[in-house]
């Protein structure tokens, strides 16, 4: 039901393409806030702070709880990643991506330097870095890479500035994370990091353990989890794979597989041939989206994930109609 609900967004989205303007001023307003939560919950290392909003995310938290999203270090030190106002910095990695969408957006549109929105934009990308979510970082790789491939019908001087801005702010950011950044791609004998990898490979093997024992029509939808519990020891992880590809497989079988590559392939063709700054940028976001599908499953297991999804894919369809005009 609630994924019809999410179908009916994108078509109502992908109708009214002038719903552009207001939903580009809407996740301005909803990145600052973001941001404003997520640099004081990293600087603060405690999310105490947002407890007077009563809000059931994130909680609070601080390194010493145990569950905490966190980043340790090989002489214990735990360093609490950014959450925002959100149940997991991964998320807020991904939502801070779509956030993004909307200071560019004024900046590529403008006929002036528009300054405040490219100030927005280096900040919530410092944010994306204080996640740690590295599927985020890889997403913002993969968005970037989109923009230097369409410099014609960009404006390329400005697309150079965007690079150029983005590259010094995540240096500037890293530089002083450096052994943190350190710790999330190597392989140092971190129990963090270590458990992070361990379960990440099991959901795997389960993932396609589930997908030959029901190749056809899988486990159901949003069932992936259900059929984990029944024959998971005490103590296992029970949470879906990290892979929207390989989750689709497992609950919706070959059919669900072949849905889901028909419309990939499809959107990704439509995203190359697409000429107009606002289809252009749309679609690098939902490639940034796609890249963060492959290492992370929220957009397909959680309702507000979902929306997210949904809401980018309305965005992108409304102005890739207005692109075809």
């Amino acid at each position: 039901f609630h994924v019809c609900l999410v179908c009916l967004l994108i078509f109502s989205l992908r109708d009214w393409n002038h719903a552009w303007k207001p939903a580009m001023f809407g996740l301005c307003a909803a990145l600052t806030f973001q941001i404003v939560a997520g640099f004081g919950s990293f600087a603060l290392q405690s999310t105490a702070f947002l407890e007077p909003l009563e809000m059931k995310w994130p909680g609070l938290l601080d390194p010493s709880i145990r569950g905490a999203s966190v980043v340790q270090l090989q002489n214990g030190l735990r360093i609490l990643r950014a959450y925002g106002t959100l149940p997991h910095p991964n998320i807020l990695g991904g939502f801070a991506l779509i956030c993004l969408l909307g200071p560019l957006s004024l900046f590529m549109s403008d006929q002036k330097i528009h300054v405040p929105a490219l100030i927005l934009y280096t900040l919530g990308l410092s944010l994306i870095v204080f996640t740690f979510s590295r599927s985020a970082w890889l997403g913002v790789a993969a968005f970037l890479f989109i923009l230097l491939l369409k410099p014609k019908h960009l404006e390329w001087r400005r697309v150079i500035l965007l690079i150029a801005v983005s590259v010094i702010t995540i240096v500037i950011t890293l530089y002083p994370l450096q052994e943190l950044v350190f710790t999330r791609f190597s392989n140092a004998p971190v129990q963090t990091e270590h458990l992070s990898t361990f379960g990440r490979a099991w959901l795997t093997e389960q993932s396609l353990d589930m997908i030959r024992a029901n190749p056809l029509f899988g486990v159901g939808i949003g069932s992936f989890i259900l059929k984990l519990a029944e024959g998971a020891v005490e103590g296992a992880i029970i949470e879906p794979v990290h892979n929207v590809f390989l989750l689709f497989g497992a609950e919706l079988g070959i059919l669900g597989q072949l849905i889901i590559a028909a419309l990939t392939i499809s959107i990704a063709s439509k995203i190359i041939k697409a000429q107009k700054p606002k289809a252009i940028l749309a679609g690098a976001t939902l490639t940034g989206l796609g890249v963060i599908s492959m290492f992370d499953h929220y957009f397909w297991s959680i309702p507000p994930g979902r929306l997210m999804l949904g809401f980018v894919l309305g965005l992108w369809a409304g102005q890739l109609a207005n692109d075809d005009e």
